[in-house]
């Protein structure tokens, strides 16, 4: 062997030792994109999402890694059975719906098409680094399931990739039915147990109590009615030995003007709480039976916390024997109609 010159050996085996570890330098590979998710969500009218068979709306979803990519696409490479429409389309409104944490995939002129398992999306401004983006397939067929199963996808992002699984289902296995019921009520009550005259009965006017309110509340689509009875048909005192009799049950009677100085008891029942008496209006009102109830007030309709105020009314003679024991007990009932 000739001698080699000791330059020429050191050039050697600089030579041998970049070959020997040029394999350990930085070399540039495509990234696993994060989080990524394909979300079936239905065909026409987002009917039957995830189901075997039916055409369906896809949402995408993906993390990038790196910045500056323009496309995408989503290869249904295991979706034996499946189809891809060709005809596709595309909008990022409305998936931050389902993805709340993304951003909408930006784009002036997003497009999407497909051809053969892959849907290729086109027209993306240049995506941010490590930032989530979602975006819909709109068509209503733009994949038609295959039987149920579990199948995946490969979403790619510039150079970036990940598969994806998702769920077909048979038909009806994601939904389930709720059964409830709103149980009839009808409650009423009264605003206490005593109603008085605030000052002595008098033959020159009438005397109107301070009144009782009655409050109902019902779901009854049809209304409500209250009804009452009396316990004397009027006020009777027993230190009198007499009875101021009710007018008759139900009638329509002026317990003022001409009515004054002659005896006279009729309940009148406020609207609202004015001081319009309904039963049967104004200053007018009607008698209330002992033995039977009529009905005072009533709605066509359902109401929360209605309330009518009852009151009594009375005007007396010159000669009414006095008492100051003049009573009477109005028992009060109601119904909803449903």
């Amino acid at each position: 062997m000739k001698n080699i010159p000791r330059t020429g050996i050191l050039l050697l085996l600089l030579a041998v030792l970049v070959a020997n570890f040029a394999f350990l330098l930085p070399k540039a590979f495509a990234s696993s994109l994060t989080k990524t998710s394909i979300l079936e969500i239905g065909g026409a009218s987002n009917a039957n999402p995830m189901i075997a068979s039916d055409g369906q709306q896809v949402v995408l979803d993906f993390k990038t890694v790196g910045s500056g990519s323009t496309t995408a696409s989503v290869n249904f490479n295991n979706f034996s059975g499946g189809t891809v429409n060709t005809t596709q389309s595309i909008s990022s409104t409305g998936c931050t719906t389902y993805f709340p944490n993304a951003t909408l995939l930006p784009g002036g002129s997003l497009a999407a098409s497909g051809s053969g398992t892959t849907v290729s999306i086109t027209g993306i401004t240049a995506l941010a680094a490590t930032t989530e983006y979602c975006t819909i397939l709109t068509s209503t067929t733009a994949v038609t399931n295959p039987v149920a199963g579990v199948y995946s996808a490969l979403v790619t992002v510039g150079s970036d990739s990940q598969t994806a699984a998702f769920d077909v289902l048979a038909s009806g296995a994601n939904a389930y039915s709720i059964t409830g019921t709103v149980a009839p009520t009808f409650t009423m009550s009264l605003s206490g147990t005593t109603d008085s005259f605030g000052s002595n009965l008098s033959a020159s006017a009438l005397t109107v109590s301070t009144g009782i309110t009655a409050t109902v509340s019902t779901n009854a689509a049809s209304g409500w009615s209250l009804y009452a009875k009396d316990s004397n048909a009027g006020l009777a005192s027993a230190s009198a030995g007499h009875t101021i009799a009710s007018v008759s049950p139900g009638s329509n009677v002026t317990m003022n003007g001409g009515s004054i100085g002659a005896e006279k008891y009729a309940l009148g029942v406020s609207t609202n709480n004015t001081a319009n008496y309904a039963y049967n209006g104004g200053t007018t009102g009607g008698g209330l039976s002992s033995s039977a109830y009529n009905q005072i007030a009533t709605s066509s309709s359902a109401g929360s916390n209605v309330t009518q105020v009852l009151h009594e009314l009375a005007d007396i003679s010159a000669s009414t024997q006095p008492g100051a024991d003049y009573t009477d007990t109005v028992t009060v009932i109601g119904t909803g109609s449903f």
